[in-house]
């Protein structure tokens, strides 16, 4: 979980009660010898964080009292890690880690431009960009991150998909990815707000896509689609695009990067979030399976002292059974909603 100033390392054994395992403060000397100095004033220097799935390279991308540092990269130690690598960009606002055979990559999401960065082998001691960096020429982005060996991030109203299965030499890392776009003409032309996405669990080649889409003039909720991307990405629709359900006079807004699909067996749960202001304030959770795509989601509200729109969730399965568990972050608290999907 990210921190102002490092992380912390939650077990999630029993679900409902997550247990800190590990706090981390990478302020010098706080830290120890692999910690960051820091100067400047603000409140946090963490910009983005990213974990192997395999927990073996950690990275933050730093900015504010941290600039002098950029990004910094470290390797497992017990339940944290230690920082080793440092390197262009900083501020960077969404920060991915890719393994994939015996190889890490990072891939930095600015505003203006991608980077990526070898992190397999990192340098012997920690120093000020001690490691280089490449641009990959795609454009700038709000948010992404892996799903299975697809590389994926939000550009504006559109979402780039990239096949990153066969990384390239230090030098030339994302030159041959082949990708695709999702845009709002692929759901009858409405625009994009915000999107999540998963591969198959029976199919690592299908990537699943769901998308939040703006309300169109004369409605007053946002809709959802689904879709998913093949592996020579072509693009096929699940179906209809679905609409928040709502009346005359009421106004619910798009939650933005809310909403989630995750695994459970042989299918995928699709959660979506709806946000109502008026007549008053309230937030749903609807839900579905991939393959009961179509049908009518059910909903329940979630409420709770303090509770505000959700930034972004997470969740997990439970092998073998129906139930789910979706994280919530909403800045000053977290929550956790356990759910029982059929």
């Amino acid at each position: 979980m990210q921190e102002s100033y490092g992380y912390s390392v939650l077990d999630l054994s029993t679900p409902t009660n997550p247990t800190a395992l590990y706090y981390r403060d990478n302020r010098f000397p706080t830290g120890g010898s692999d910690s960051v100095t820091v100067g400047g004033d603000g409140q946090s220097d963490v910009y983005s964080s990213g974990v192997s799935d395999d927990g073996k390279r950690a990275v933050f991308s730093l900015g504010g009292p941290g600039d002098a540092w950029f990004t910094i990269a470290g390797v497992q130690s017990g339940d944290g890690w230690k920082m080793r690598g440092s390197f262009a960009p900083r501020r960077a606002g969404f920060t991915a880690v890719q393994h994939i055979g015996n190889r890490y990559i990072a891939y930095e999401i600015a505003p203006t431009a991608v980077s990526v960065a070898d992190v397999t082998t990192l340098p012997a001691s920690f120093s000020k960009r001690n490691m280089t960096s490449e641009s990959t020429g795609w454009p700038g982005g709000s948010f992404g991150g892996m799903a299975g060996t697809y590389f994926v991030y939000q550009s504006g109203g559109s979402i780039i998909v990239l096949n990153a299965s066969d990384p390239g030499p230090v030098g030339s890392i994302t030159a041959s990815y082949p990708q695709t776009t999702i845009t709002g003409a692929d759901f009858g032309g409405r625009t994009i707000a915000s999107y999540a996405a998963a591969v198959d669990p029976l199919d690592a080649a299908k990537l699943w896509v769901l998308v939040e889409l703006n309300a169109q003039a004369g409605e007053n909720s946002p809709s959802y689609g689904l879709l998913y991307v093949a592996g020579n990405l072509a693009k096929v629709s699940a179906g209809p695009i679905w609409r928040v359900p709502s009346r005359p006079g009421e106004v619910w807004l798009p939650v933005g990067w809310a909403s989630a699909l995750i695994p459970s067996g042989g299918d995928l749960f699709v959660l979506m979030w709806a946000n109502s202001q008026q007549p008053a304030l309230q937030f749903l959770l609807y839900s579905t399976t991939a393959g009961a795509w179509g049908s009518v989601p059910s909903s329940f509200p979630v409420s709770g002292t303090g509770f505000a729109l959700p930034s972004r969730t997470a969740g997990f399965a439970v092998a073998g059974t129906s139930s789910v568990y979706m994280y919530v972050p909403t800045t000053v608290s977290a929550y956790v909603v356990p759910m029982v999907c059929k």
